[in-house]
């Protein structure tokens, strides 16, 4: 064996990245009871810093923490791809890229919903992974024409069962005279969740505890009450269902599901505002109840496309995509720019969740011998690319330029090699930002390590929805905290340079991102640590609409 495989094996084992350990802690991490809580009360306190650590009381591990439900697929964008297959997101060595962070994600007061509470399943496990061409998570019909939704939010406030006005006496639902209760749905038992989805939910804990320590809004505490959906489209509707149903939140907040790109329907019909999903689908920044707090990913393709071609002079690019319809598009997308700059794709492929092996993947890149590398989408299989990339001593001349890197164990997990021959990413927001490093310092040291570009989205959105609710006032609800959030641009706070602006009719705005190159390995959160803004010009745009 190589020295340099060797060096790879035993940073992955020094993580407890196997597939089966990955799996394992995960499975701990899932477990918790749902809410009893009165409607808005503060839930029980679930120790969100023990998630996942080997060792961890909990119950029995659901059925999806060995097979994780299948992510978004779909047969036209599948079609205009010849080379790619369903994605089935089964754990693997590519969701070993972040293991080791499932310890660490910060304290939440918060009531963990079971998986068995979202599951379809009479044994509780998860549904069966959707057929290919089935309609899936976040995928329109027909990808190339995103569903436009009707209605008017605010043609009416919600009005108690009798026709009355809701009032600090008759709140609105998830409103009680001492809380207000939010839901999250998040795929805690999914290749790389450990890293991604505690993280965010953890970082809008930080602003609920921040909030409750200095007297709540109007004197209610806020509480979380999160879902796990493990990837699976079935189980993220019974979460849906069960926490709007049963549990009676009062809005969905910051968290990561695959389900953001199709739940806008079902919002629009319970009229209840998703503040803070995460943003990934164009579906989700077009649909009036939602409030998106990151990029959304074809614009994120066209920002840097361009400033790849703008930049870095080159004229053959390589693409590597998460297969999901999504990710095509935002392929598409970018080759659109490419071409404006006379930039040749020379090869496209797309990157299979569930692969524990990339090794031929590289070989057909090498093959095609790009100048350099874009990479759109989910980071596990990205990740599982490099480090085969790594032990064929290959990367190309000038680089590799992805997306959602953004992540402070990153350079830990890739080591030293991708970082030697050069790797830049795209973001939002710039880092870390001023006010969200002191709230880890303060509410969640152990986030440190675990940070990253959506947990900073989460912990943004989280405070101006507080500032929101303040100026609404104590007789809170849906509609009119929406009005105030539509209302004018919200700065994200010191060091984030990223205003939101969700127009009313169009919350589709957010055009601006800054680019990083990755440094070194050792990160620490202490200004930009191993993150710096990119030699090649720190910021991107995109100018394609």
């Amino acid at each position: 064996m190589s020295s340099r495989r060797t060096g790879v094996s035993a940073r992955l084992m020094a993580l407890g990245v196997s597939a089966l350990s990955g799996l394992l802690l995960l499975s701990a991490c899932s477990s918790g009871g749902s809410s009893k809580t009165e409607a808005g009360a503060p839930a029980p306190k679930t120790n969100y810093s023990d998630q996942g650590q080997a060792g961890t009381p909990a119950a029995a591990a659901p059925q999806a923490a060995a097979t994780p439900g299948a992510a978004p697929t779909d047969a036209a964008a599948n079609a205009a791809s010849p080379t790619a297959s369903p994605s089935a997101a089964a754990g693997s060595a590519s969701s070993a890229a972040g293991g080791s962070a499932a310890g660490n994600a910060p304290k939440a007061r918060a009531a963990a919903g079971t998986a068995a509470a979202g599951s379809s399943s009479p044994s509780g496990g998860p549904a069966a992974p959707h057929a290919p061409g089935a309609a899936t998570p976040g995928t329109p019909a027909n990808p190339s024409t995103p569903a436009t939704p009707g209605g008017d939010p605010f043609k009416d406030d919600p009005l108690k069962a009798d026709g009355s006005p809701r009032t600090t006496e008759n709140p609105e639902i998830g409103v009680s005279p001492t809380g207000i209760k939010f839901g999250g749905i998040s795929f805690n038992t999914y290749p790389m969740a450990n890293i991604l989805t505690y993280p965010e939910v953890g970082a809008v804990q930080m602003v609920w505890d921040k909030t409750n320590d200095e007297g709540g809004i109007f004197g209610r505490k806020l509480s979380i009450i999160d879902c796990d959906d493990a990837g699976d489209a079935s189980r993220s509707r019974s979460c849906y269902k069960k926490e709007v149903q049963q549990d009676k939140i009062f809005a969905f907040t910051s968290s990561v599901t695959w389900y953001t790109g199709e739940a806008g329907p079902d919002l629009e019909r319970d009229k209840i505002p998703w503040i803070g999903d995460w943003g990934f689908f164009t579906r989700e920044w077009n649909h009036p109840w939602m409030f998106p707090s990151h990029a959304a990913a074809v614009h994120e393709a066209h920002a840097n496309a361009e400033w790849i071609a703008k930049n870095l002079g080159v004229k053959k690019v390589g693409y590597l995509y998460t297969n999901i319809p999504e990710m095509n598009l935002a392929r598409k997308a970018a080759q659109d720019v490419f071409a404006k700059f006379g930039v040749q794709v020379v090869k496209a492929i797309p990157l299979e969740i569930s692969s524990a092996d990339q090794s031929q993947n590289v070989i057909a890149m090498r093959t095609a011998n790009p100048e350099h590398i874009m990479h759109s989408g989910y980071p596990s299989p990205i990740v599982k690319w490099m480090i085969d990339a790594s032990q064929q001593d290959y990367w190309p001349a000038k680089g590799i330029t992805t997306n959602h890197f953004i992540i402070e164990l990153i350079g830990k997990v890739l080591g030293q090699y991708p970082i030697e021959h050069g790797l830049s990413t795209i973001t939002t927001f710039n880092i870390w930002g001023d006010d969200y490093t002191a709230d880890i310092e303060k509410y969640a040291p152990n986030m440190r390590e675990k940070s990253h570009h959506n947990s900073q989205g989460a912990w943004g959105v989280a405070n101006i929805f507080v500032k929101a609710a303040k100026e609404v006032g104590p007789n809170l609800t849906r509609t009119k905290v929406m009005k105030v959030l539509e209302s004018r641009p919200w700065d994200m706070g010191r060091g984030f340079d990223q205003t939101f602006v969700w127009k009313p009719g169009n919350h589709d705005t957010l055009r601006d991102y800054f680019m990083f190159d990755i440094t070194c390995t050792d990160t620490t959160m202490k200004g930009p640590g191993c993150f710096k803004p990119a030699k090649a010009g720190f910021r991107a745009r995109d100018n394609t609409d």
